[in-house]
């Protein structure tokens, strides 16, 4: 709750990723937010995916947003300690994690924003 959060750029998992494409100059995030049918975290596209996909130009345009997410990146819950969010950045190497509101039910996680590895390391500094 101490260390500011990014607004999220979001996605649907069913979108074909060619409509990511198109978006990404108005996406303008590196990292996106990916959600299912009901709205809930499903995982998040990075831009290293991104660019992965997109040197695959006969490929990347017939592949779904889900097929390309990554799914093991878990949430960071709003009420988390810097000790966990660090953990979480090391076991997962990217630089930014998706933040949920902590007291929703199992499945119901809903995206207030991302935080950055930079945002965690200024704040940690700083204390």
């Amino acid at each position: 709750e101490q260390v500011g959060l990014e607004p999220a750029s979001v996605v649907g998992a069913a979108e074909p990723f060619q409509n990511v494409i198109d978006r990404l100059e108005r996406l303008q995030k590196r990292d996106l937010i990916v959600l299912d049918e009901r709205g809930i975290y499903a995982g998040l596209l990075t831009a290293e995916d991104i660019a992965a996909a997109l040197l695959k130009p006969d490929e990347s345009p017939r592949m779904s947003v889900e097929e390309l997410m990554r799914t093991d990146i878990p949430l960071v819950l709003n009420t988390d300690d810097l000790a966990r969010v660090f953990e979480l950045f090391a076991r997962h190497d990217v630089t930014h994690l998706p933040v949920g509101l902590a007291g929703l039910e199992e499945g119901e996680a809903k995206v207030i924003g991302l935080i950055s590895r930079a945002g965690v390391m200024k704040r940690y500094q700083r204390g």
